[in-house]
This record gives structure tokens, sequence and C-alpha cells, in this order.
């Protein structure tokens, strides 16, 4: 009995010394196991960290060069870190290893952060990415031992400015009441988020029943970092500062209020909130493309359509004073009257003053005009005043003290006062001479739109809501309308060959197509007419006995020697011409004549195409018909008004900004006013349009961040 007791003690002891064997065996299986996860997490972890060490590095070429990836890259080793880290760039890629890590990463960068379109199908990406516009993708493989990870970002610049309009100090945005076509104050963003009006001051808006941010709640925000007030009028200094508000009512401590107006604008409202505006310099500003050219300070006054007399006093009075020189077409590098095509400056041509590239002046500076009619600050423009592809690239005017331009702005490229100068502008801006581009107004000191005088009637482009009614009355079926199709596509000398070359018939050509009912349908649309000239001189028979001779059927023997009787597109610019001449006070009546300035009927035509065809495009169609009978391309020319301001692009005060105005204002892209206060005053209405797209392309993030807009990660 006590061997088998001793038995059964020896079996349950095996029997237990078998289990603790399996158990420490799956013990040891499951730390086994668990080691082996860990040091594939930790090299999974390491392989995500190697991708994120691509990142950085490509970021940080981006920053220091926009165009990095752009071509292929020349094979090198651009980073050593001895023992620690290489980095080596081959043209299809680039590759690094993390010496203390073991691990390696392989980068493709495909760069379209200068594009103005998206790149469709990336077929670097395993999702075949739609690239945005002004984006820059980069995909990197990373590997850690036996862990691979891969890691896809959309990279695009940072955000400078917040909304459409931002102001460090305090911002005032008033309606006049006793506008009789008074309307809505509307906000618009490509991105919801930036949606916004902001101000580090008092904010002073109008009635949330006269303003819009969306169709749909909390579609906008208004911040404000000390109040909003709705219905107020600013409190102005004798400079155009904003110095406080009286009247209206304050949200801040009236949630009543505050909550009716959120609801009828479709906003958030935020009060506490503070956004500071960025510094910008002047060497943030893009200029001008080519060499630098030189222009004293001084006025600049036009005499006639393509004369400016030149006073070295900004301040002179030109009808009493005696001109240091007159230049005639072109002023050359440093105010001379004569040189090579390379030191030509500025052309004058028609009333513009057109910068050639990259222009500077020395001191203050006045762009006048002595023959009533306003003068244009035209940039990007060509010698002969018009927009097609043979004119120059973005171009640049920097003065070193205070500009004034007594007239309006239009174009392609930028204007800058250093030194901490003033910028104003008195006439109808039109900051945009093409669809896909825009202007910059950058000032170290203030920016200040003056109210448009009664003269802007009769500015270069104030015909161009006439010439489009002129348009809509041509039967487009007309066979040669058939170009405008590829306009886009053809070269200059094409287009003049499509325009036509002369008005002394009738013939196949654009410029012949016949305008029915010239009198009521157009010529009635002419400010003044019959009495007067646009810019109010008394009308020239030699006006209307024009139109008259044209439709009779007498074949006359004196100017415009009617060979085919009727009126049409090239005849009614001959016209235009003959009236804006009287308004420039050296009436011209060769215009007249249909056997003279046939070229330069032809380059108005010309520049007149080219603006509609860029319009098109801009706004989605490509058949020139649709576009001639759409609701919006009435509503962008037959709607214009000369009192009316439209600014594309970026408007930046390094003090304050001051706009009154005395029709409708619209935005797209944003006014920043980085110290001071940012008014805008006297309007009828406005449409305030955040373009993010339009800012990268002006001013570059000066801080070189990069933020990612998508991140898809294996």
């Amino acid at each position: 009995m006590r061997h088998f007791r001793k038995g059964i003690a020896l079996v349950l002891t095996l029997s237990m010394a078998t289990l603790m064997a399996l158990l420490c065996g799956a013990l040891l299986n499951i730390n086994r196991s668990s080691l082996n996860l860990m040091a594939t997490s930790r090299e999974r972890q390491n392989g995500y960290q190697v991708c994120l060490t691509g990142l950085d590095y490509v970021r940080g070429r981006l920053a220091s060069d926009a165009t990095y990836g752009t071509v292929a890259f020349a094979p090198a080793t651009t980073m050593l870190l001895p023992g620690k880290l290489e980095i080596r760039e081959k043209p299809d890629r680039i590759e690094g290893d993390d010496l203390t890590a073991e691990s390696h990463f392989e980068a493709r960068v495909v760069n379209n952060l200068a594009g103005n379109s998206a790149m469709e199908s990336v077929e670097a990406s395993w999702r075949r990415l739609n690239l945005p516009s002004h984006s820059c993708l980069v995909v990197l493989q990373g590997r850690c031992g036996q862990a691979r990870r891969r890691l896809e970002v959309v990279l695009q610049r940072g955000q400078s400015f917040r909304g459409p309009l931002n102001a460090n100090g305090s911002l005032a945005l008033r309606l006049n009441p006793s506008a009789p076509d008074l309307d809505k104050v509307r906000f618009h963003s490509n991105e919801p988020l930036l949606n916004a009006v902001r101000a580090n001051g008092d904010l002073l808006l109008p009635l949330g029943s006269q303003m819009e941010f969306g169709a749909t709640e909390a579609s906008g925000r208004i911040n404000g970092r000390d109040d909003v007030n709705v219905g107020g009028q600013p409190i102005m200094d004798s400079q155009g500062r904003m110095t406080g508000v009286t009247g209206g009512s304050w949200l801040k401590d009236n949630a009543t209020l505050k909550e009716t107006t959120e609801n009828e604008s479709k906003s958030l409202v935020g009060i506490g909130q503070s956004q500071t505006v960025p510094k910008l310099s002047a060497g943030d500003v893009k200029r001008g493309s080519g060499g630098t050219h030189s222009l004293p300070g001084g006025l600049y006054a036009f005499s006639d359509a393509n004369t400016v007399s030149f006073f070295s006093d900004p301040h002179a009075d030109p009808d009493t004073a005696t001109p240091t020189r007159v230049f005639h077409g072109v002023i050359y590098n440093g105010a001379s009257d004569s040189g090579t095509p390379d030191q030509e400056a500025v052309y004058l041509k028609d009333g513009r003053f057109i910068p050639s590239g990259r222009v500077e002046a020395s001191a203050d500076m006045v762009v006048g005009s002595t023959s009533g009619v306003p003068p244009q600050m035209a940039l990007g423009y060509s010698r002969e005043g018009t927009l097609d592809e043979a004119a120059p690239g973005a171009s640049s005017l920097e003065v070193k003290g205070n500009l004034t331009v007594a007239g309006d702005v239009a174009g392609n490229g930028s204007l800058l006062t250093t030194g901490h100068g003033d910028l104003t502008i008195n006439g109808r801006s039109e900051l945009s001479a093409a669809p896909d581009q825009a202007t910059t107004l950058f000032a170290e000191g203030a920016i200040k739109l003056e109210p448009v005088p009664a003269s802007a009637n009769s500015a270069p482009d104030a015909f161009l809501p006439i010439d489009f009614r002129v348009l809509r009355q041509v039967d487009v079926d007309y066979e040669p309308f058939t170009h405008l199709h590829e306009w886009g596509l053809t070269t200059p000398s094409k287009r003049r060959e499509y325009v036509g070359s002369s008005d002394s018939s009738l013939s196949s050509s654009i410029r012949d197509s016949s305008l029915p009912n010239y009198t009521s349908t157009i010529a009635s649309q002419i400010p003044g007419w019959p009495s007067t000239t646009p810019g109010g001189h008394p009308l020239p028979s030699a006006a209307s006995n024009y139109i008259s001779d044209l439709l009779s059927s007498t074949h006359t023997s004196s100017p415009p020697y009617n060979d085919t009787t009727g009126m049409s597109i090239g005849r009614h610019l001959r016209l235009r011409e003959y009236i804006k001449s009287v308004d420039a006070g050296h009436p011209d009546a060769n215009w007249l004549n249909l056997h003279e300035k046939n070229d330069e009927v032809t380059d108005r035509l010309v520049n007149l195409y080219t603006m509609l065809d860029r319009d098109a495009k801009h706004h989605g169609f490509t058949d020139m018909k649709d576009w001639w009978n759409s609701p919006q391309a009435f509503a962008l020319y037959g709607g214009q008004n000369w009192r009316d301001i439209k600014l594309r692009g970026l408007v930046y005060a390094g003090d304050f900004f001051h706009a009154v105005g005395n029709h409708r204002f619209t935005v797209e892209g944003a006014i920043a006013a980085a110290t001071g206060s940012l008014t805008i005053r006297n309007i009828s209405a406005a449409d305030f349009t955040f373009n993010s797209d339009q800012l990268k392309s002006l001013i570059p993030d000066n801080s070189g961040r990069f933020r990612s807009v998508l991140w898809l990660l294996d």
C-alpha cells in the first residue's frame, strides 16, 4: 500500500512537472511572439519615421526652391551625416539611408506648385490622385527590416491670409443707404473656413439682412477682437484712418441681436478672437520679367493719347509750368527720349502708361493728364496697348516714395511703394488683364482708393459695356466668326487676318459684320448722346453725320466715303475713337475716314476679341456664340458701370487701407491692412471672394512653410 501511494505521488509529480514544462514552453513561445511583434511594430514605426524624414527633406528643399522636382534630379549626395544619415538624389527619385536604424526611404516628387490647373491621374500615386493646382505630391516608401510603409502627401503653401478682408486695426464696411440700387454685401471663398472678415480692433459691418455669406447656416465667419457693430458709421481722421464708430448696435453684450445677425447673414460671429495680419516686405512681391529700368520721380501728365509731359516736381501745375521733357510713344531708361529696344521703360498708348518689365522710380511720382481723359496705369500690356499673347509678361512699377495714379489701374503685374510711401488711385480700377491673371498693390505706407471722378466715363476702357452691346447685335453665325473658336490658339498675325484690314467696304471679315438699327440700339447707349460726349464736351456734328452718311444710300464726297452702306463693328470703333479724341481735347477726324487708321482699328478689335475669348474660357465656355448669349457675359459687360471698382489679386497696405466708392465694389483675392485700419465706404453693393489660388500665384509664403491637405498612409 505504501508503494502504491508512492507511485501515485510520483505520477502526480511527473504530471505537474510536464504541465509546468508545457506552460513554460507556451510562455516562451508567447514571449517570443511578443518580442517578434514588438520588433515588427518597432520596424513599422521606424519605417514610418523614415518616411517622415524624407518628407521633411522634401519640405526643406521646396521651401528654398519652389521649382524643386519639376525637372529630373542631378545624381548627387545632397546630405551626409557620417554614420547617421545619407540622402542621394537620382534622376527619378530621392533615396535616403538612416544608418543608425538601418532604415531606407525612397521619395518621388510631382511639383504642380506653379500650375494653374489640376494634373489628372498622377502615375506616381497608387491611387492615381488628381493633383490640384498650386500643389505638390510627395510619394514616400520607407523600409526598416521586414517592414514596409508607404506615405502619399499633398502639400500646399500655408495661407498668409485668412479671408478677403483682414485688418490688424479696426475694420469698417459701410453701405450708402441713399444709393438707388442698394444691394447686399456678399462673401465667398474657394475654401469654406477662409470665408471670413477679420479685425483685431472693432469690426463695423452692415446689418445682418444686408450681408450674405452663403446659402446655409454658418457659411462664413465674422471675427472682431474687440467688438462687432452693425449699422453704424466709422469715424475717420483727415488722412483716412478709422478712429472710432458712431451709431449702430454692438453685439458683444447683445446676444439676441448677435443671433439675429448670424441667422440673417448665414455666419458665425466671434468676438474676442484675434488674427494677426502677416508682415510682408517688398521683396515678397513678384516683379516684372526682364531687365530693370529706372525713372526719376516727378509728374508724368498725358497731353494727348500718346504724349506725356514730364515735370521733375511731382506737384507742378502742368497748365503753367514748363515741362522738363516731352515723350512721344516711349519713355526710355533714365527718362531718355531715345534709346535701344532693350532700354524701353514705359510705353504710351491711348492714354495708357505701360511699364515694360521691371520699372523703378527713385522718388515721389504722379501719373496724370491735362487732356480731360484720366490716364490708365496698364500692367502687362504690349506697346500697342493690347492684351494678346504677344504682350510682355507681368510688369511692375516700384516707387521709392509716394505714387499717385490720377486715373484707373488695369493689368497683370504689381504696383509698389517703398520707403513707407503711400499709394493713391483715383479711378475705376480693373485689376486683371485676363481671367487667370491678377495684380498686386503693395504699399509700405497706406493705400487709398479715392472717389471715382465723372471723367472716368471717358477713360481708355469706358466704352467696354457699349462694345459688348455692339457684339450682341451681330450675327454670330456669320462665317468669319467661326475663327473665334480657335482664337486662343492662333498667332497674332493670324488674328489680324481674321479681323480684316479695311473699313472702306463691307466684305468677309469679322470687322465687317453688320449692325442693324445702330442709332436706336447702340448710339443711344453712349453716355450724353446726341448732345454731349461721355466726358461732357459738346458732341461735334461730324459724329452724328458719320452715322447718317453711312446709313444713307448716297455716296458722299467727304468722310466716311460710304462705299458700302451700313454700320459695322469696325465702323463703330471708329466713331468710338473719334469721340474719345474729342474728350481728350484733340479731335481727330481721321478716325471717321474709312481709308485712314485701319491698322489702329485692327489693333483695337484684336484687343477686344482677345479679352472676350479669355473671359469665355474663364467662365467655362468653349463656344463664343454661347458665351455672347449667356447671362454671365451680360452681367460681366452689359452690367458694368464706370463707377465700379473691381480688384483681382492682393491689395496690401503696410499701414492702413481706405476706399471711398460711389457704386459697386468687387474683390477677388484679399485686402489686408498690416498695422492700421481697413475702411470701405459709400458703396451700393459689394462682392468679396477669397481666392487662395490667386494669392499663391502672387505672393509666396515668406516662412517657406507648407501644409498637408491630403495624407494617405499604407
